[in-house]
């Protein structure tokens, strides 16, 4: 069983709690409970896709580790659905964005961001090629831990499987963050995913992710998150795997060789 003690998230149909297991050695957990039983099916959706993912990694400690996983479902006692995760102790990007702001930052600094997009990108590249996209990328749904430099990307519940043979349509609009394709009803492509995280790092460094307007920065990172975002869905990045190849190269012309730096928010 579970002690709730504080709402970590509300979110589209669910509210995430912090809490802990009960019992000799309690750990600390998030809960994800349904705000409704009608969007039951979206949770159990999203617990379907997490072990599609899991499935589909070829290590375990690769890609995957970006991913959250579940470790129990429970239904309330009015019937909703809740998912029990490990907790995540990170902070969302707008959270990491207004940190870097309190200490007169414009936002999370270039050379942080790269690491935060190639994580993303990892796991959006095992996503991709198990025929699945996200569906709903916004600052929300990337969770940043500084201290170690990882990433985690969640909330799958909106998630397109195999469009090409299922059929599947985009599920939700995010007026700011989803790409042209998903408002006129378009075909799900690894493209919208893209966008939609080439927009999340706009916000992250403190630009405007509504107009792309970017604060001061190398002019080869600018470019480069702008052509994550072009409109068009053809003339964008279509793959992942490559995008994240791209980074590193960016990263070794602006910075030279890699080097751990840390991250105090």
């Amino acid at each position: 069983t579970y002690q709730v003690t504080t709402t970590l998230a509300n979110g589209e149909i669910s509210t995430v709690y912090g809490g802990h297991t009960r019992g000799a050695t309690p750990g600390p957990v998030a809960l994800k409970i349904a705000d409704d039983t009608s969007d039951n099916d979206l949770l159990q959706h999203e617990i379907r896709v997490i072990g599609m993912l899991a499935a589909a990694s070829e290590q375990p400690d690769g890609p995957i580790v970006h991913i959250a996983r579940p470790r129990d479902q429970f239904r309330t006692s009015d019937g909703r659905l809740g998912t029990v995760f490990d907790h995540l102790d990170g902070f969302d990007l707008t959270q990491v964005r207004d940190r870097c702001r309190a200490r007169g930052e414009p936002g999370l600094p270039p050379k942080h961001l790269i690491w935060v997009l190639r994580r993303a990108l990892a796991a959006l590249g095992l996503a991709h090629k198990a025929g699945i996209l996200h569906g709903n990328l916004d600052p929300a749904h990337l969770l940043v831990r500084p201290h170690d430099h990882n990433v985690w990307v969640i909330d799958w519940c909106w998630a397109v499987v195999n469009p090409a043979r299922t059929g599947q349509g985009f599920k939700v609009i995010n007026e700011v963050y989803s790409a042209p394709e998903v408002r006129d009803r378009g075909r799900p492509t690894p493209a919208s995913d893209l966008y939609a995280l080439g927009k999340c790092a706009i916000h992250a460094v403190g630009g405007d992710p509504a107009t792309k307007t970017l604060p001061d920065m190398d002019p080869r990172l600018a470019r480069f998150l702008k052509f994550m975002a072009v409109e068009s869905q053809g003339g964008r990045p279509q793959d992942a795997w490559e995008l994240y190849q791209q980074v590193g190269l960016l990263r070794k012309q602006i910075w030279g060789a890699h080097e751990f730096v840390p991250l105090e928010l």
